[in-house]
């Protein structure tokens, strides 16, 4: 029988105190911590190596393993995004004849933020047709009616 292999990542995600000073973490919302430390600990540990790594993650695995709803994962990569700490390389959808997940990585521009060279995400909630939703398919939902026709 063969030895087991060990996991070599650390059991634990380190985030520096300088990162925690900065105005655009203090501003962040608890489920956008969550995130951004859920994806950390997926991609690598520390900030200056993790803008080299692309990562692409799917949300049923975000869902399952960050314990998020859909809406508030979406939500919070929007703010992850737009406050600097990830940056969207490639958008997903139907590439290829199949299925790809959006690709991102992670990000240093959260040190700017509120300055003025801070380079704004370009992610953003989109309004459905009648102003909520994420897309322009979502429509309110018809009530049953029932009709009587005289015969």
């Amino acid at each position: 029988m063969g030895r087991k292999k060990k996991d070599k990542s650390l059991p634990f995600v380190m985030v520096e105190k300088w990162i925690m000073n900065t105005s655009a973490w203090k501003e962040l919302k608890g489920s956008s911590v969550k995130l951004y430390l859920f994806l950390r600990s997926k991609t690598c540990g520390d900030v200056d190596t993790a803008k080299t790594k692309i990562f692409e993650m799917p949300y049923s695995i975000m869902e399952k393993e960050a314990g998020l709803a859909r809406s508030t994962i979406r939500n919070s990569l929007i703010q992850l995004e737009n406050m600097g700490f990830i940056d969207l390389i490639t958008k997903g959808g139907l590439r290829s004849g199949g299925l790809s997940c959006n690709e991102y990585a992670m990000s240093k521009r959260f040190i700017n933020y509120k300055k003025d060279n801070f380079e704004k995400g370009e992610m953003k909630k989109e309004k459905g047709v009648f102003g909520w939703g994420f897309g322009a398919g979502w429509k309110k939902k018809q009530k049953a009616s029932m009709k009587i026709i005289s015969a």
